[in-house]
This record gives C-alpha cells, structure tokens and sequence, in this order.
C-alpha cells in the first residue's frame, strides 16, 4: 500500500467516527487533488463546503473547487466557484486572476473548438 492508499484510508476512518468534519472532508480533498484525481477531490471539497461556517474558509474551498475544476478543463464550472468565492472576498487578486484564466481557457478551447470542425466540414 503507497502514501497514497495509506492517507486516503486513514482519513476516511476519520470520516466514519466525524462524517461532517469539514477539515478531515478538505483534507481528502486536497488529497485527491495532489495526486490528481480531481474529481474525487471536487467531491469532498464541495462536501466539505456544507459544514463551513466561516466566510474566509468557504471562500478558500469555493476557489480550490474552481481550481480543480480549471484542472479538468470545466472552465464553465471553475468560473462558477470563482464567481462565489469573489463575493466573500471581492478584492482577492488571486481569485480573480484565477477567474480570467478560467475564461481565457474558456475561449480558446471554443475556438479550437470551432476551427476543428471548420476543417472537419
């Protein structure tokens, strides 16, 4: 069994005594995300995003959900947890350069997109 498994199977018996650990749910996340399996670490980040209740964490899971989106290239849905987490904390630069990155990508996988299927016609 590699870090990888051990981590994972160590915080999930965290999860079955405190289901509704907010950091043990972000720690999975993170987790997920490091070793790239950044739907799974979607899932608990959002999961995670239920039990917070202070403002500037939400704000940091809504852009680590954003960023994993960006890295799965749903940039339609990165945009959306950017969009959240600069509400909580609008003058964020990070934030929102994550966001215009988002929709930079955006744009250009459209128009990759669009020229794939011009010369395919």
């Amino acid at each position: 069994m590699g870090d990888y498994d051990k981590a994972i199977e160590s915080y999930k018996n965290s999860l079955q005594s405190n289901p509704e650990n907010p950091k043990i749910l972000e720690n999975m996340g993170k987790i997920y995300a490091y070793f790239k399996d950044f739907k799974n670490a979607i899932k608990y980040f959002k999961e995670s995003l239920k039990y917070v209740q202070r403002s500037p964490e939400k704000m940091k899971i809504l852009r680590k959900i954003g960023d994993n989106y960006s890295n799965i290239h749903q940039y339609d849905k990165a945009k959306r947890f950017y969009k959240k987490a600069l509400k909580i904390e609008p003058e964020n630069a990070d934030i929102f350069i994550s966001f215009v990155k988002a929709n930079k990508l955006e744009d250009n996988l459209l128009s990759n997109n669009n020229f794939i299927d011009v010369n395919h016609v």
